[in-house]
């Protein structure tokens, strides 16, 4: 648990960050062009076993994380 509280009380590497900032921007992209994420392997299990309805959520959350990682890092690495 002490190595946890460390992780996230030490500032984290630039470089980490950006790539991250990086993917989310590459997933707005793709939401942006319309990419059909039903057609992804690891989805079309998903959707095969669960239903379509909840795979398309899971990629809606994923959408609502990239913007909100985005909304909450882009600030401070542009300060910094």
């Amino acid at each position: 648990m002490e190595a946890l509280w460390i992780f996230i009380s030490e500032p984290h590497d630039q470089t980490m960050t950006l790539c991250l900032l990086g993917l989310a921007a590459f997933r707005i992209w793709l939401e942006m062009v319309r990419f059909d994420f039903l057609k992804l392997p690891v989805t079309r299990k998903i959707a095969g076993s669960v239903g379509t309805q909840f795979a398309h959520q899971i990629h809606q959350w994923g959408l609502f994380f990239s913007i909100g990682y985005i909304l909450l890092f882009a600030p401070g690495l542009l300060i910094s």
